[in-house]
């Protein structure tokens, strides 16, 4: 699974394969595509739902990522930078493996954003997870990516862990909550 993800790198392999009665040699070459050559970059978000060779996500710890059918990967959120703040992204871009080119589909193009939950278990493409990182993520099928949990901001901006379940429809381009609280619980405790 990808845990980091600073931009976007591409490598191909050439192995000749080993036995112990030969001698061989690995050769592995590492091809830089695009994204930047360093750290600590916010991300150039350009229009929403609009390809562009200039759009690319911020450098970022611990995102979700998945490989979705007709070569393309999605990256949603994880830790860094916006577009001009630093804390819990839920920006959620989409990748082509054909073009080499990020479209910005979804969130804030800044961090610590809450999420928009909307009705329980429908989907609608007003809905997307508020900002986390370190969240489980797995594909069910090629149109449908799920998310739990993470280290992020609820409905109304608190930190904390989270316990929501997540799933993107990439035919409709939308959301559905599934399960899990809106908000953290507070519990405060008054008397002896």
């Amino acid at each position: 699974m990808l845990r980091f993800f600073m931009a976007y790198l591409w490598f191909t392999t050439s192995l000749k394969v080993s036995c112990a009665a030969q001698a061989r040699t690995y050769d592995v070459r590492w091809t830089w595509i695009g994204g930047y050559q360093g750290v600590n970059h916010p991300g150039q978000y350009g229009a929403l739902n609009e390809t562009s060779a200039s759009s690319v996500p911020s450098t970022r710890y611990l995102p979700a990522a998945w490989v979705e059918a007709h070569g393309l990967v999605h990256l949603l959120g994880g830790y860094g930078y916006g577009n001009t703040t630093f804390g819990h992204l839920n920006d959620f871009w989409m990748f082509s493996l054909s073009s080499f080119e990020w479209t910005w589909i979804g969130g804030s193009s800044e961090a610590d954003e809450s999420g928009h939950y909307g009705t329980f278990q429908v989907r609608s493409p007003n809905n997307i997870p508020g900002g986390r990182y370190g969240s489980a993520y797995w594909q069910t099928d090629v149109h449908h990516l799920w998310q739990y949990g993470g280290l992020g901001l609820d409905a109304y901006g608190y930190r904390g862990s989270r316990n929501g379940i997540w799933m993107y429809d990439s035919e409709s381009g939308s959301w559905t909550w599934v399960t899990g609280v809106t908000a953290l619980i507070l519990l405060r405790r008054t008397g002896p």
